[in-house]
């Protein structure tokens, strides 16, 4: 588990659906990060849910960014 990652700046990667799907996975096991910025990356319904339920057991995110495209 990481101890050390606070924030995390993703804006303009492409990451999409797939990319999404594991980012939510490792944010339900992971308490420590507190700011991800996800803007413009083509996040649609699918990855909002993943993020979603994964944020259901974390509950050390403080800010998610999910803004433009």
């Amino acid at each position: 588990m990481n101890m050390i990652l606070q924030n995390l700046y993703l804006r303009e990667n492409g990451i999409c659906e797939k990319g999404t799907s594991a980012l939510a996975e490792a944010l339900a096991i992971n308490t420590n990060l507190q700011n991800l910025d996800l803007r413009n990356n083509g996040i649609c319904e699918k990855g909002a849910s993943a993020l979603s339920e994964a944020l259901k057991t974390n509950m050390g995110l403080q800010n998610l960014d999910l803004c433009g495209k």
